[in-house]
């Protein structure tokens, strides 16, 4: 079955504020079935260092987890106390490619814009 990769890019002005989402993702991703985290959530400063991001990608079992994941990305972003934290620019994909499935491992999804679900502040 397809593993949902869901990649992480968000923006904000301060460290700490960086620290406050990710522990408001990770409190998320902690009721999901996740199956790993090719790339640990960490908050560092852009290369310009005018902000930090706060960026990671994290691998469900279970589809509806991944977009479970980006519809609270997206309504923390919108509303709610976190609102005013996340800066415009920030992302979140949902990688919906197949190339997990044994049929379908051939298959080369780069490029593939069908294959993403995005969500951009």
């Amino acid at each position: 079955m397809a593993k949902r990769r869901v990649q992480f890019e968000l923006f904000v002005s301060t460290a700490a504020n960086g620290t406050t989402v990710q522990t408001a993702v990770d409190g998320d991703l902690a009721t999901k079935d996740v199956f790993d985290r090719p790339q640990v959530l960490s908050v560092n400063p852009t290369e310009d260092g005018t902000r930090f991001v706060l960026t990671g990608q994290v691998r469900f079992n279970v589809v509806a987890d991944a977009d479970a994941i980006l519809a609270v990305i997206e309504a923390t972003w919108t509303a709610g106390p976190l609102a005013s934290l996340i800066l415009a620019g920030s992302r979140v994909s949902v990688h919906t490619c197949p190339h997990d499935d044994p049929a379908d491992a051939h298959y080369d999804c780069q490029g593939a814009a069908a294959r993403y679900v995005e969500a951009v502040k």
